[in-house]
């Protein structure tokens, strides 16, 4: 059996070769970049008027003139190709193009207008380029915007249009085959359900917690025989990860991990040091196919996901950030055995908090947690204000 680190390490050594590609903007949210994002131009690309307003020419150190003729008015998408003497000034509405020999913009609001003369109000201070953007301020032309790697997110998508991205450069979906296992297993949609039948959350559980990822998904369903789990996986390796729930420890039925090797995968580790979800099973295929046998328990299902899945896809497509955020408890804890254990928890104003229950099969554990928190192997006892590893249940960037 080995350890959590080592697990992670070698999960992630054995990522998935994605595919670039251009997705439409509107859809790219969730995906990743697969290459960097760069400003096509200045931004913005001229003196852009920041209110409403007169703009005029000075040196900086002359006084203010009392008065100055009106020459035109400037509406955005407007330009203003006439030579503007040193007297003479502008109204300029909001977003539209300053021109370059004028540099101060004064607020509409404290100008007199009258027979195409401006003067202002009293007491007002002025200085060079006031209420002007300057061209470029924003960003440089060939600046980098966002990162090759990085995750597409909503608040990205104003800026990608802004600069020209209505095909954002990204990734082609991965392929991903859900494979739940045991003669026990029935569809939630089953209101008649016998006594010692369960209902399927597991294939739930998982595309909820991936739902956000360019993954698509099929689900599979094999009962407790060897051949009956060889005919599925077989299926199921034609996708580029498999993801088997069931079946994988060392009960009597557990035909899993063998039916694994017998349909050529090599095996990289089986269990690791972690509670709940000991009995994992990590191999690759010759193919291509990755595969994660993971066990029947809804929380031990969702600990898998979060800690070894969803890390090992995002380093798919080249994100190597934490799926984790460092938080402190606000309780003492006490551990008893020498894995990493993985308890339900919630993110408060003050830290995070431990919520009790009964263990990784309680259909209720997760019900008002925000995530969970790893109490790592090396450290016996967490004490109040102690750094801990939170992993949120749902995290976009």
């Amino acid at each position: 059996m080995i350890s959590f680190d080592e697990a992670q390490k070698i999960v992630l050594s054995h990522t998935i070769k994605t595919i670039p590609s251009t997705i439409p903007l509107l859809e790219s949210i969730g995906n990743f970049y697969s290459d960097t994002i760069v400003a096509d131009r200045n931004y913005p690309p001229f003196n852009r008027a920041a209110v409403d307003g007169i703009a005029f020419y000075w040196d900086g150190t002359s006084p203010i003139r009392d008065s100055y003729q009106l020459a035109g008015t400037i509406f955005a998408g407007e330009t203003w190709d006439t030579e503007i003497k040193d007297f003479q000034c502008l109204r300029i509405m909001t977003g539209a193009p300053v021109p370059k020999q004028l540099n101060v913009l004064v607020r509409v609001e404290d100008i007199i207008a009258a027979n195409n003369q401006i003067s202002f109000k009293e007491d007002l201070s002025f200085s060079l380029m006031q209420n002007i953007a300057r061209e470029g301020e924003d960003l440089k032309k060939g600046a980098e915007v966002l990162q090759k790697g990085a995750r597409i997110a909503m608040q990205h998508i104003s800026t990608l249009a802004s600069l020209g991205y209505g095909f954002v450069p990204s990734f082609e979906f991965l392929t991903a085959t859900i494979l739940r296992t045991g003669n026990e297993i029935t569809e939630p949609v089953n209101k008649e359900i016998s006594s010692w039948q369960i209902r399927d959350s597991n294939s739930y559980t998982i595309r909820t917690l991936l739902k956000d990822y360019p993954v698509s998904f099929h689900v599979r369903t094999a009962q407790d025989t060897l051949e009956a789990l060889i005919g599925q996986i077989q299926q199921g390796m034609k996708s580029d990860l498999l993801i088997v729930t069931g079946g994988v420890s060392a009960g009597d039925a557990d035909y899993v991990p063998e039916a694994l090797v017998k349909c050529g995968f090599t095996c990289h580790f089986h269990k690791a040091k972690i509670r709940p979800g000991k009995p994992i099973w990590f191999g690759t295929h010759p193919n291509g196919c990755i595969a994660f046998g993971l066990p029947g328990n809804p929380f031990s299902v969702q600990v898998g996901v979060k800690v070894f899945i969803e890390p090992f896809i995002r380093a798919c497509f080249g994100n190597t950030e934490k799926t984790f955020s460092t938080k402190t408890i606000t309780h003492e804890r006490t551990k008893k055995i020498s894995f990493d254990e993985f308890i339900v928890a919630n993110e408060n104003e003050n830290g995070i908090v431990i919520k009790k229950h009964n263990g990784s099969g309680d259909i209720s554990a997760l019900l008002s947690s925000t995530g969970m928190v790893q109490h790592k192997a090396e450290i016996e006892k967490l004490s109040t204000g102690d750094a801990v590893h939170f992993y949120p249940w749902i995290k976009m960037d």
